[in-house]
């Protein structure tokens, strides 16, 4: 018979909350292509702000608030899980192209030509060329 304590590592509402946090950017590529806004940081700042909003409102709709402190540490984990599936899953796979984000040049370098005509007049002007 087992007798260890049986613990989860996170709790299911924080599974969710990361689960949302890493599925957000992918809204957010879409919100950034249309948007009027041109920079790469006021970008990652509507990432940054997107992924809070829906940590919080998870946390508001389905969770017990517990304090303003559990808030907090919901949207925090939220928006850490957007940046990690941003730079680890979204990006390297260049799903953040097909939503309509603009390539960096590693990721230019990495397109087969079908992939590189396939992209829209925006994202191919946005491409930066590094001076070596």
């Amino acid at each position: 018979m087992n007798d260890a304590p049986s613990q989860l590592l996170i709790s299911g509402d924080q599974l969710w909350v990361l689960l949302i946090g890493s599925i957000v950017p992918l809204g957010g590529y879409w919100i950034n292509k249309v948007m009027p806004w041109k920079t790469e940081t006021s970008k990652a700042i509507v990432q940054i702000v997107l992924t809070s909003i829906a940590a919080t409102l998870y946390t508001f709709i389905a969770t017990d608030i517990g304090s303003f402190t559990s808030l907090v540490e919901q949207a925090f984990s939220a928006t850490v899980a957007g940046l990690f599936a941003h730079n680890i899953l979204w990006k390297p796979g260049n799903i953040n192209i097909k939503f309509g984000a603009n390539p960096t040049p590693t990721q230019v370098a990495g397109l087969t030509s079908n992939e590189f005509t396939g992209l829209s007049a925006e994202q191919k002007q946005a491409i930066v060329v590094p001076n070596n």
